[in-house]
C-alpha cells in the first residue's frame, strides 16, 4: 500500500517538474519580453500584516506592497492598481462563499472608513464597486 503511494506520489511529481521555476526570473524574463501581469491580491487590506486590524490579520502583505514585497517586482513597475469594494449584505446580496457555500466571514453595508484606508494604503488608480444591487433589493424590502 504504501509502495503503492510513493509511486503515485512520484507520478505528480514527474508532472509538476516542469512548472517548478525560480519565479522571481520568470516574471523578471517576462517583463523583458513586454508582456502584461495580472496580480490578484486576494484579501482586505484590513488583513494586511502592517496595516490591518491587529489581531485579525494574516501573515503576509495583502495590499498592493505584496506585489513588490510577495513577487519581486520592483515598485517602478507596478503599472495600474484597481481596487475592489463591494456592497455585501447576506439576507439580499447572497454573501456565501461561491465554492464551499459557507457565509461570508463578513456581511454588511460598505465599510467606507475602512474602503478609504485601503485606498490611502494602496494607492489604486480606479476603484469597482461590486454588488450595487443589494441596495434596490434592501430599498424595495422596506417599502
Amino acid at each position: 500500500m504504501l509502495e503503492e503511494e510513493v509511486e503515485r506520489y512520484k507520478g505528480f511529481s514527474a508532472r509538476l517538474k516542469p512548472l517548478i521555476v525560480d519565479t522571481v526570473q520568470f516574471i523578471y524574463k517576462s517583463m523583458e519580453q513586454k508582456k502584461r501581469i495580472l496580480v490578484e491580491g486576494s484579501q482586505r487590506t484590513m488583513l494586511d500584516i502592517e496595516f490591518g486590524a491587529c489581531l485579525f490579520v494574516t501573515s503576509s502583505n495583502t495590499s498592493a506592497g505584496g506585489i513588490c514585497s510577495g513577487l519581486g517586482i520592483p515598485p517602478s513597475k507596478v503599472g495600474d492598481l484597481i481596487g475592489f469594494g463591494k456592497w455585501e449584505i447576506k439576507s439580499v446580496g447572497h454573501g456565501y462563499g461561491t465554492t464551499t457555500g459557507h457565509p461570508d466571514h463578513r456581511c454588511g453595508w460598505l465599510d467606507i472608513v475602512a474602503l478609504k484606508y485601503g485606498c490611502q494604503i494602496n494607492g489604486f488608480d480606479s476603484l469597482n464597486l461590486t454588488k450595487l444591487h443589494v441596495l434596490s433589493a434592501v430599498r424595495t424590502s422596506r417599502n
